[in-house]
């Protein structure tokens, strides 16, 4: 195996139950890790989801985006400080309109 042999892992979203695969020279990188992504609409918190595959065991295509790097505990305030922000925001709107809103961040399963 070379030194800069890279990886692919599953990423998933508190958002969005889909997953998507990323790449990584990271190796130390376990199932849910938070972690630092690209995305096609710029950088978003994901978790790792799943266990690392090396490159050359794999069959992802080029097109998988890449994970920046493990997420610090400030990118992990910024985060959670965002979240309550939309929260908020859709609280406000569904009661300017009198209208119920769906609680994106549920914990309840």
């Amino acid at each position: 195996m070379s030194s800069n042999e890279g990886y692919f892992v599953e990423v998933c979203y508190d958002t969005n139950k889909g997953k998507r695969h990323y790449y990584t020279l990271d190796s130390g990188l376990k199932i849910n890790d938070s972690v630092v992504v690209e995305t096609p609409l710029g950088t978003e918190i994901g978790f790792i989801s799943g266990p690392l595959i090396k490159e050359s065991e794999s069959n992802y295509s080029e097109n998988t985006l890449t994970i920046i790097r493990k997420a610090t505990s400030k990118d992990l305030e910024i985060y959670e400080s965002n979240k309550r922000d939309v929260v908020d925001a859709i609280k406000a709107i569904g009661e300017k309109y009198d209208v119920p809103v769906l609680d994106l961040y549920s914990t309840s399963g």
